[in-house]
């Protein structure tokens, strides 16, 4: 079983269509009783994120709330887990979670007792989702602070436009663009970087990763060869023949750049699947025919044994 790469256009695609469920995994339910309501879901946060880092804050505003954090307590957070079984971060000091702001230790407080807590984040998807806003965020607006529109050339004016799905959009259609300057293939090279980046961490993050392998137990019906399944988050996206163009007959597209013969589409699948099935059918007639020539055989021979000992 292997990883198969995707194209620059692909994984920019893959980070627009899986964006949505990234920000949804953010949110943890909460297991049955009354003791923990949800305050704060995960997605809730990142949009209070999103619209404090459109408020402007200056570097040095940023740098006096860190100091003043850290004069109250340094941050530490301790996985707790609920007595319905869910797990969950807080503060190892008090019952302060993940808002980064200063607080003061709560010297009342019991960590045994659970009372009303923020709702758990999911913190490796958090640094996710965060890391890929920062990054395709930070190369759309270089690239489009060097077009004559400026950053609005991707999000527009509107502040509200500037979502992740947005930027990649925009980087897919950049792709498309002819050589227009000396920094172009330069361009291409970054986005194609950070594409494969965001993508990468998505898949790490929801399993969305494409994933190949043989089939084992089903050659091609046509040559014998090893057939190779291509699927992405259990979606079947192709299967695969890599014996060659000359020596797989098989009634299938040749992929130049994958050297294969390739079924992709359903009726391709459905038409491969019957093929299969025929070929399994026929090599299970021949082993059976097989056999009872053997059996014959041996009995022939079982025969001339007896009347030469008679």
């Amino acid at each position: 079983m292997s990883n198969t790469a995707r194209t620059t256009a692909e994984n920019l695609q893959h980070v627009i269509n899986h964006w949505d469920h990234l920000r949804d995994a953010l949110d943890t339910h909460d297991g049955p009783g009354t003791n923990w309501p949800p305050n704060r879901p995960g997605a809730a946060y990142l949009r209070a994120l999103d619209t404090q880092d459109a408020a402007d804050v200056t570097t040095e505003q940023q740098i006096a709330v860190a100091l003043a954090h850290a004069l109250d307590h340094p941050q530490q957070l301790v996985t707790v887990r609920h007595h319905t079984g869910q797990l969950y971060y807080e503060c190892a000091h008090c019952d302060h979670v993940g808002e980064g702001l200063p607080h003061p230790v709560r010297e009342d407080r019991d960590p045994a007792q659970l009372g009303e807590r923020p709702v758990p984040i999911r913190l490796h998807i958090t640094d996710a989702s965060r890391a890929i806003e920062v990054a395709l965020f930070n190369l759309a607006d270089r690239i489009a602070d060097r077009t004559a529109t400026g950053r609005d050339a991707w999000y527009g004016p509107d502040p509200a436009g500037r979502t992740v799905p947005a930027a990649a959009r925009w980087l897919l259609g950049r792709l498309d663009a002819g050589p227009c300057c000396p920094t172009h293939y330069a361009e291409q090279a970054t986005i194609a970087e950070y594409a494969r980046t965001a993508a990468d961490r998505i898949d790490r993050v929801l399993g969305t990763g494409r994933v190949s392998r043989v089939l084992p137990g089903m050659p091609c019906p046509w040559c014998a060869g090893e057939l190779v399944i291509h699927t992405e988050a259990g979606t079947v996206l192709a299967v695969t023949c890599a014996t060659g163009l000359v020596d797989c007959n098989a009634p299938a597209a040749f992929d130049v750049d994958r050297r294969a013969r390739v079924w992709s589409t359903p009726e391709q699948l459905a038409g491969l699947q019957r093929a299969v099935d025929a070929a399994e059918r026929a090599r299970a007639g021949e082993e059976e025919r097989a056999k009872r020539a053997e059996a014959r055989r041996r009995q022939r021979a079982a025969v001339r044994e007896q009347r030469a000992a008679a």
